[in-house]
């Protein structure tokens, strides 16, 4: 994949001093242009020219200089600040290193093999974003990560590249980090560019539907709106086309141009007659004496009888044609781009179909049209690179990996001197091209083609690297085969191929056999083919036919009275069985399936499933988890699955069945993101898993993303992120959830859980009698909860209003022994049937109409709107009762005696004793739900966790004596105790600063002014724009040491019971020293 976007790299590459540029081209042809020069080289061994080739390269051409001059900023043989290694080469800039050089000899084929080295080198420096590698022949330029480089073919570069490479490497550009601008600003063009292009893309596309379904009345409007996709996909390649050399260039205005010419000469032809005739040239070939036309077939182009027989208006085709045409595919639309605008309009595209058809039917109906707000665009999303990437190279690449190594073809130099090393390794090479051409890769919801794509580009890096070991071959000399008849290849599927093979070639062989994919909307399968036509076309090159490798269908139902899309996959591919013998499988299974939820799954659907997929059916699954079952089902013995999906499988119930299926095979890893926003959704919370599909108990890696990914504008160094992998022993796994932790971790976890210790537990609902209950769901909070001075108001209007008007807590101002904010919230219960009129609580009445709309709009509603919803235990609130948030990063729970109303995200158990109080509140507790609770960011890591209920009410609760918990109670009432003290003496101190310095407002740091240092305190007052006037801080010095003194004392009394609380829970589940250090650092 390029490292640059094209327009800009050609911006800077002109910007260059050119004739500087072309001496220093001449000096270099000079040398590395000379075939006898080219000849030592490669006979050369590493150390006879290593640093001759820094000297002829860098110092020669591109203006370093070499230590030990004075003003060197070139050093070779560096020794690295860490290890004893050392660098064969350095770039420095005041003492700092820039880039780090490796080089080796033209014996190591492939650069790739010393990646991991040349970035090992440069991740011990700090400052350094550059890495060069060669093999003295090859050179590769990186930029901070190995997903992306620049290569130059040092003895076959023309001076456009040799440009390239001199504006990239020359010492002056190196010194001012312009290869990093150079990055930054393509990065900046591509994502204007694909924001450009994607809402004219997407306009086109709406326009053309509109037009379609007007003009054609007869058409079911679902098969248009296929129909307007293909036509639309016919358009795009013709653009990319016409840019790319593979049909005449401007083909799209010489049409126009055509059109208007025998329009203004008075034929009445159609615009779109002609689009058609020329969509027949290029699917059958053409010949005029303005220009050729190749025959690309494919099965795009091919007669549509339904497509090529509507009618589009003129005018609507001309301009969003010549629109998308006008865009340069060449140098800013490439395939990259493209893919991304693909899988973005994907996302949007059952949503956007919904609208259009309602729009049109409204039309048709004659009623107005409703005016939507435009959609706003502010960046395009997809699939990542770095994760396609990733998968691909931990599922695809390790399985070439590991038949490399079986053909002993895993070498970085080998010596071919030997005619047997020669025999071996050109036999070997064969043997490794045969089996990579039957190896079968399957995406079951391939989407936009993000996977296939990069299968693809995989595939052609194995087969250039056959090719290329191959030539470094030396050959014996074989006696001449006599040249075959050259045919006519004009109109044939290929012209006849010379000698090499090119990566057309094996383009065209890997989607005949080893590229599978599914999907269920015709769109998708749509887009999946285009982008994989884009990506292989060539001049003069037959399109393959994708029909028989990309098809529609519901991968999940093969039954055709459950889903007219059923999908029969032993007759869609035949190639996936073996003879008559039955089903063999795909090696290979990979892909991001449909995050579909529950509640959207039609009922049908829901009874196949379970029937169909009993293993891991549960009525709440989300879709996801089929397709693991069709993947393993689809999968052969011994094969790899690689997907990405939510992680709320590894603890939800509904999980439970796949997690002991999954259990018994060889997971190779888990890469869990938590709340890391690897898609535009937020919410979905995803996990990578690699696996194989056989029987083993085999410990696997555990990677917790941790840092916050998208910090970044693009994530260019993922695997770097993947360190200090947790090592998991599946045996400690359970049915009802995995737990990913240490061996010593989770023996504490099982001490938590009830198991081996001295005492009796009972899980939570029975410990409370089932006392367990949610906040009241209002519908509208804007409406029910009131603040202080509201709650006044209408108890003044009529005092009838305060019987209805409750304390309420908001969920987040819950803390362990005391309420932030008490009396500051109320909650208007209007219960599901109490009459709320003007005759009975009229001033309520009154401030609710005002938000009529909408609760009438809203779901949770009571017997009329103003009334909440149906709710049989309105009056626990008023009981003593523990009450806490439901999502957070740390969890509080407070012993409320004083009847706070809480919302739905906040929970509370009543029937509830202080000792329990003591329990979830320890860092015992803490412990535990960490590793217990569904986590929505790595719970080690302070990350949330949500309490979920049914997890919850099953947390095992020790049975103590009234006499055992008597200590642990008495700590209880003493913090509250401690804590109203505090809280008291922190609000009378704040409301006189208030009133003294005026600051604008109370913030976190000076609501805990006790724990700020004199200085720090002043600060924190003029960050708040308060003043403190030089005589003030004479007088108030004395006053805040007093009353800080005061408040420290208390607060390190609280600090002391909470501490003791824990050492009574760590005494009784008998924790050792070193088990509390695990506890305490989480």
């Amino acid at each position: 994949m390029s490292l640059f976007q094209k327009t800009v790299l050609k911006e800077f590459v002109k910007a260059q001093n050119q004739v500087l540029v072309q001496e220093a081209y001449e000096k270099f042809q000079a040398h590395f242009g000379d075939p006898t020069i080219q000849q030592n080289i490669k006979e050369a061994k590493e150390e006879q020219y290593q640093e001759g080739f820094l000297k002829d390269l860098f110092v020669g051409i591109l203006g370093y200089t070499l230590f030990p001059h004075e003003k060197h900023n070139l050093i070779t043989e560096y020794k690295n600040p860490n290890d004893a290694k050392k660098v064969d080469a350095v770039i420095v800039l005041n003492e700092k290193i820039l880039a780090v050089i490796e080089l080796k000899d033209t014996k190591t084929i492939d650069l790739k093999n010393i990646e991991l080295q040349a970035f090992a080198y440069k991740n011990a420096h700090q400052n350094c974003r550059y890495v060069i590698t060669s093999n003295f022949q090859k050179l590769r330029f990186y930029l901070d990560n190995t997903l992306e480089h620049e290569e130059f073919d040092l003895f076959n570069l023309d001076l456009e590249r040799f440009k390239v490479l001199y504006t990239l490497l020359h010492q002056r550009n190196i010194a001012k980090d312009l290869p990093l601008d150079l990055k930054q600003k393509s990065i900046q063009r591509e994502q204007e560019i694909t924001l450009a292009f994607y809402n004219d893309y997407e306009a086109f596309r709406e326009s053309l539907f509109k037009n379609i379904v007007h003009l054609n009345r007869g058409y079911d409007k679902l098969l248009l709106f296929q129909k307007t996709q293909k036509l639309l996909d016919r358009i795009v390649f013709m653009c990319f086309a016409e840019d790319k050399g593979l049909l005449p260039a401007n083909l799209i205005h010489t049409i126009i141009k055509e059109w208007e010419t025998r329009k203004e000469e008075g034929d009445k032809i159609s615009l779109y007659d002609r689009f058609k005739a020329h969509f027949g040239f290029i699917n059958d070939g053409f010949r005029s004496k303005k220009y050729d036309i190749y025959g690309y077939n494919g099965g795009l182009f091919a007669y549509d009888e339904v497509l090529d027989n509507l009618r589009i208006d003129d005018e609507n085709l001309r301009s969003r044609s010549e629109q998308l045409s006008s865009y340069d595919f060449d140098t800013d639309i490439d395939v990259n781009v493209l893919g991304h605008i693909f899988e973005h309009s994907l996302n949007e595209l059952e949503a956007k179909k919904a609208e259009l058809l309602e729009d049109i039917a409204d039309e048709e109906a004659g009623r107005e049209v409703k005016q939507r707000s435009k959609r706003k665009v502010d960046g395009i999303f997809y699939t990542p690179l770095y994760i396609t990437n990733y998968i691909i190279e931990e599922t695809l690449g390790k399985l070439c990996t590991e038949k490399k190594k079986e053909l002993q073809l895993d070498f970085v130099v080998i010596d071919f001197e030997k005619e047997e090393n020669r025999k071996l390794i050109l036999e070997n090479l064969q043997a490794y091209q045969t089996w990579l051409s039957q190896v079968r890769v399957l995406d079951p919801a391939c989407g936009s083609g993000a996977f296939l794509n990069q299968v693809l580009n995989y595939f052609l890096k194995e087969y250039t690297w056959i090719e290329n070991t191959k030539k470094s071959i030396p050959k014996t000399e074989a006696p001449k085969e006599e040249k075959p008849k050259q045919e006519n290849a004009f109109f044939t599927p290929f012209a006849l191929p010379e000698k090499k093979t090119s990566e057309q070639d094996f383009s065209h062989q890997i989607l005949e056999n080893n590229i599978f994919g599914v999907d269920i909307n015709f769109e998708s399968v749509s887009i999946t083919k285009l982008s994989l036509w884009l990506r292989i076309a060539q001049g003069k090159r037959k399109l393959n036919d994708l029909s028989e490798n990309i098809k529609q269908g519901n991968s999940l139902i093969d039954d055709p009275s459950i889903d007219e899309r059923a999908f029969d996959w032993k007759k869609e591919f035949p190639k996936a069985f073996v003879n008559l013998s039955g089903f063999e499988g795909f090696d290979l299974i990979v892909g991001n399936p449909p995050y579909v939820r529950q509640e959207l799954l039609s009922e049908a659907h829901k009874k196949y499933y379970e029937k169909r997929y009993s293993s891991v059916y549960s009525g709440v699954a989300d879709l996801y988890v089929y397709f693991y079952a069709k993947g393993l089902e689809l999968l052969k013995e011994g094969g790899t699955l690689g997907f990405i999906t939510p992680n709320k499988w590894f603890k939800t119930k509904y999980g439970e069945g796949l997690r002991k299926i999954l259990k018994n095979l060889e997971i190779e890893q888990i890469v869990d993101f938590f709340e890391e926003r690897v898609f535009e959704d937020a919410s979905t919370e995803p996990q990578i898993i690699i696996l194989k599909k056989k029987l083993s108990d085999n410990n696997f890696y555990y990677f917790a993303i941790t840092q916050v990914l998208l910090e970044e504008k693009e994530i260019t160094d993922f695997d770097k992120k993947l360190d200090n992998p947790l090592i998991v022993e599946k045996k400690n796994f359970t049915d009802t959830e995995w737990i990913f932790a240490t061996g010593e971790k989770q023996a504490i976890f099982d001490k938590i859980s009830g198991r081996n210790i001295p005492f009796e537990t009972k899980p939570l609902y029975e410990y409370v009698n089932f006392n367990i209950y949610r906040g009241i769901v209002t519908g509208f909070n804007k409406a029910f909860i009131i603040d202080r001075k509201t709650k006044e108001q209408l108890i003044k209007k009529d005092a009838r209003s305060a019987e209805l008007i409750k304390p309420y807590m908001m969920p987040t101002d819950i803390k362990k022994w005391h309420l932030e904010n008490k009396n500051e919230w109320f909650l208007i219960n209007t219960g599901y049937n109490i009459e709320i009129s003007e005759n009975t609580y009229p001033a309520i009445f009154k401030y609710l109409k005002k938000f009529e709309k909408e609760l009438v709009a809203r779901q949770d509603k009571g017997k009329t709107p103003y009334n909440l919803r149906a709710c049989d235990y309105y009056e626990e609130f008023d009981k003593p009762k523990i009450i806490y948030i439901y999502t957070a990063v740390n969890h509080y729970f407070y012993y409320d005696t004083e009847g706070y109303y809480l919302n739905n995200s906040a929970y509370f158990i009543t029937n509830a004793d202080l000792f329990l109080c003591a329990f979830l509140n320890s860092k015992v507790f803490d412990f535990y739900k960490r590793l217990k609770f569904v986590a929505y960011g790595n719970a080690e890591e302070r990350g949330r966790n949500k309490l979920d209920y049914n997890k919850m009410v099953q947390v095992p609760i020790p049975i103590l004596s009234l006499e055992q918990k008597q200590p642990f109670e008495h700590k209880v009432l003493e913090l509250q105790k401690l804590n109203k003290g505090l809280d008291n003496l922190s609000q009378k101190f704040l409301k006189i600063i208030q009133a003294e310095f005026k600051p604008e407002k109370i913030n976190g740091s000076l609501g805990k002014w006790y724990l700020l240092t004199w200085e720090k305190f002043q600060d924190e007052i003029k960050k708040q724009k308060g003043q403190i006037s030089p005589k003030q801080r004479f007088e108030w010095i004395e006053i805040f040491e007093e009353k800080q003194k005061e408040a420290v004392s208390i607060d390190t009394k609280i600090q002391q019971l909470e501490k003791e609380i824990d050492n009574l829970v760590y005494k009784l589940y008998d924790l050792t020293e070193e088990e509390i250090k695990i506890v305490e650092n989480g």
